[in-house]
């Protein structure tokens, strides 16, 4: 989610911004050269500056939401200060506000300055066998707490410092291997540890000052540990500090990290209150506390923060106990507890949080004393208990009592009598 609060989804088919209405969809225009690159979206980050940065498949792109125009970046052969490689991983933020990108061929600083890069590259250990088998492709970037940067590659895990471009390899923890296999992402918790997502070996967490390492892995016979193969892709911490844990095979996982123990929830067939995919490939929190899930074949799944979903009343015309037909003009919660809804049209309803049900107040011609047959627009309860209506063409009060209701109607030739004949509100001061 933006500064603007839009939210951003990319796809293998475009960059989609929801603004909670509706969604627009950005794709490659080959005749327009302010268009994205690619269609097929690898990385999002919103920097400091409020600008939108897009890796894709082919080209790195800045968005201006101002303009609405992309600016891109390729790899140019020719020129040792373009971005590296046109395959981007991950874009990430450092805390000085220096924007390092992660590519399938090393890893580039940003210089906002000259708008060009800074390009690293980091030498395998000896008994790499192949070219794919490196650390020059950086999956995943975050920051110790002593400002180095974490690079996770296909190799090796990195410690990489920025001022003296000195690498350190972290050892391997995986039993009887001596590198560590694909990290997918590196998340930062509130409590500043770090978590590692280890392509079908488990969870590593890592404290940085102390350069602690503990791995959650498979155990067959604990059933509140994660799976066997398990390929955690996404990392996301609630307001509880529970961690979140996508995976690309086994749905979701939910870390209570005072009981140690992981929960596992999968789609169930036909229930739509259930997580609907397996292959889990992104998850984030927006500034209102709700979860996005994004799955590799299912869309999006929204988790609320709300304990408790919205209930909605509506008028029934086979229940008379439902809510009146037409136009919720005011509430009023009275001094008893019961909720006054007035309708523009249809009178007054009456909520009973008890039983659930309503009750109605209605006009009745044949009595005078009952409710007007205008337009409702407002509703107060004085210090006497009283209800007043703000009416159309009079000013109205109930007595509870009696149950009997007195019309305060304007009157031409009497001064003292109500003003208007439109009343749209009414309130009783301290007086």
């Amino acid at each position: 989610q933006d500064r603007q609060g839009f939210m951003w989804f990319g796809t293998s088919d475009g960059l989609n911004r929801w603004d909670g209405y509706t969604v627009k969809i950005f794709t490659n225009d080959k005749n327009d050269s302010n268009s994205i690159s690619d269609n097929y979206i690898t990385a999002l980050h919103e920097d400091s500056l409020g600008l939108i940065w897009i890796g894709t498949g082919t080209g790195l792109n800045r968005f201006d939401p101002k303009t609405e125009k992309f600016t891109h970046y390729f790899l140019d052969q020719n020129n040792p200060h373009s971005i590296s490689d046109d395959y981007t991983f991950v874009i990430f933020e450092d805390s000085l506000e220096n924007i390092w990108i992660g590519t399938g061929h090393g890893l580039n600083h940003y210089n906002r300055e000259s708008d060009n890069f800074t390009r690293y590259f980091f030498p395998g250990q000896l008994d790499s066998v192949s070219t794919a088998w490196n650390n020059n492709i950086i999956s995943a970037i975050n920051e110790s707490e002593n400002g180095r940067l974490l690079l996770g590659t296909m190799n090796d895990f990195l410690l990489f410092d920025t001022k003296t471009e000195e690498t350190t390899v972290i050892p391997g923890i995986i039993p009887k291997k001596k590198h560590w296999p694909l990290v997918y992402t590196i998340f930062k918790d509130r409590l500043c540890k770090l978590w590692i997502a280890i392509a079908n070996e488990g969870i590593a967490e890592y404290n940085s000052d102390k350069g602690l390492i503990h791995f959650y892995k498979a155990e067959p016979k604990n059933p509140n540990s994660l799976g066997i193969n398990v390929v955690p892709t996404s990392f996301c911490e609630d307001k509880s500090g529970n961690l979140w844990i996508g995976t690309a095979n086994q749905g979701l996982y939910i870390f209570d990290r005072v009981s140690k123990h992981f929960t596992n929830y999968k789609p169930i067939y036909n229930d739509e209150k259930e997580i609907n995919s397996d292959a889990i490939s992104c998850i984030s929190k927006d500034k209102q506390g709700n979860i996005w899930i994004g799955t590799e074949d299912n869309g999006i799944n929204m988790v609320r923060k709300w304990k408790k979903p919205f209930r909605h009343y509506v008028h029934d015309p086979q229940d008379s106990n439902s809510l009146a037909a037409g136009e919720v003009s005011n509430f009023y919660e009275d001094k008893n507890g019961i909720v006054w809804i007035t309708n523009l049209r249809s009178g007054v309803s009456l909520f009973d949080r008890a039983t659930g049900n309503f009750t109605h107040i209605t006009h009745n011609p044949q009595k005078p004393a009952s409710l007007g047959e205008g337009m409702i627009y407002a509703i107060c309860e004085d210090k006497y208990g009283y209800i007043w209506f703000a009416t159309t063409p009079d000013l109205t009060c109930l007595e509870r009592k009696t149950g009997k209701f007195k019309h305060y109607q304007h009157i031409l030739k009497n001064p003292k009598s109500h003003a208007y004949t439109h009343t749209l509100c009414c309130y009783q001061d301290h007086q």
